[in-house]
């Protein structure tokens, strides 16, 4: 062989026992090579061209004994990213990815280069297997691109939903403060915005409204319906019902206009009439309010437990007695809450009950309106990293 003909190296032939060979010939291995879709070549250490299967061939035109990176690239030193150096400084699999272009349009290849080492265990060539993998590098692409997309969208929702949610804090009051009463609200979302709302309504003739209510589910859609449920009781306050009449109308409106959403609420109204000291409530399935009072030198604590069913899914949900009239006196403590509070009561050891939540209010009870509802919600939320499950509502009502 003179040096001028490309080097290749010919797999040897054995016989086994019955005669069939071990191996395959020079010709069968080079016809299962260029049956490939792969590109082959093979570089000595001077990276010129000993071998192209037709792949290469189809692709580049015959080079043998060129440099491959003169006849693939057109350069004149070695490639910077070039998988083969390595492979003939460390003798090792490597492999880098190009992008290239075949017949005028653009394409991405792997190169993957392995050793060919002599029986000394010197390394005397390499082989290049190139790949076409344009189609998957397109959809890494895409798939890159959809990202950024999908990232700036997400942006757009987290500043929407950080307005939603000050939109939102605005409309719930956070406190009430006149001769009669003194009321505090805190509001803990679990989410950004939730369906937990309150509202504090001032009547006229020493009267005021307050109420407690809370949407199934969390996020947008029951903060949405929170605060449309919101304008439509303020435009029916102004005929001012009894409570039981409130809940009746907004029964009415929810199965009319939002029956189909599969979302209702939990309601808790409380109308205080301070010239007769007496508070009416109705409550549609919401966790019971508690009614605290010093007597007898200790402190006694009375639920307010709702008479009627949810309102939103039923058309009849209220009951024959729809709510009641207790007396109330100076010094009278009233909290309502939202079944967030005792369902994250486990922060504490808290049993998750109503009742081990009842007990944690009746040992705060010294506290004033905002510095009880507080702490309430402090303790609750903060002690032992309690992640909450659900939206928390405290309305604290003070009777002075």
């Amino acid at each position: 062989m003179d040096n001028k003909t490309p080097r290749t190296i010919r797999p040897k032939h054995t016989e086994t026992g019955n005669g069939a060979r071990s191996v395959l010939s020079y010709a069968e291995l080079e016809s299962a090579i260029n049956g490939l879709s792969d590109g082959v070549s093979i570089y000595d250490r001077q990276f010129r061209v000993l071998y192209q299967n037709n792949v290469i061939l189809e692709r580049h035109g015959p080079a043998l004994w060129e440099r491959c990176h003169q006849a693939y690239q057109n350069r004149c030193d070695v490639c910077p990213d070039c998988p083969s150096l390595r492979t003939l400084h460390d003798g090792k699999v490597h492999s880098t990815i190009r992008k290239v272009e075949f017949d005028g349009r653009p394409a991405f290849v792997e190169l993957r280069s392995s050793p060919i080492f002599n029986s000394r265990g010197e390394i005397i060539a390499v082989a290049e297997v190139t790949r076409d993998i344009t189609e998957r590098e397109t959809v890494k692409v895409r798939l890159e691109e959809a990202l950024v997309r999908i990232t700036a969208q997400q942006r757009q929702i987290e500043a929407d939903l950080e307005l939603a949610q000050k939109v939102h804090a605005t409309l719930i009051p956070r406190s009430f403060h006149d001769d009669n009463l003194h009321i505090h609200v805190e509001y803990v979302p679990v989410e950004s915005v939730g369906g937990d709302y309150a509202d504090i309504v001032p009547a006229g003739d020493r009267k005021v409204y307050t109420m407690i209510y809370d949407i199934s589910g969390h996020g947008i859609a029951p903060a949405l319906l929170a605060n449309r449920v919101s304008g439509e009781i303020h435009r029916m306050l102004a005929r001012r019902p009894s409570p039981a009449d409130l809940l009746a109308e907004v029964n009415s409106f929810l199965v009319q206009h939002f029956n189909e959403t599969g979302l209702y609420l939990t309601f808790l109204c409380c109308l205080y009439d301070m010239n007769a000291g007496t508070l009416t409530y109705s409550g549609g399935g919401h966790i019971p309010g508690v009614l605290m009072r010093r007597e007898g030198g200790g402190l006694s604590s009375h639920l307010l437990t709702s008479q009627n069913g949810i309102l939103g899914a039923f058309e009849s949900t209220i009951a024959d007695h729809p709510e009641d009239r207790i007396e109330v006196r100076p010094g009278d403590r009233i909290v309502l809450f939202t079944d967030g509070l005792v369902e994250a009561g486990h922060s504490l050891g808290i049993p998750v009950t109503l009742p081990g939540v009842v007990a944690l209010l009746e040992s705060l009870a010294g506290l004033t309106p905002g510095r009880f509802s507080e702490t309430v919600i402090d303790q609750i939320t903060f002690h032992g990293g309690n992640k909450l499950e659900d939206d928390i509502t405290l309305v604290t009502t003070q009777v002075e």
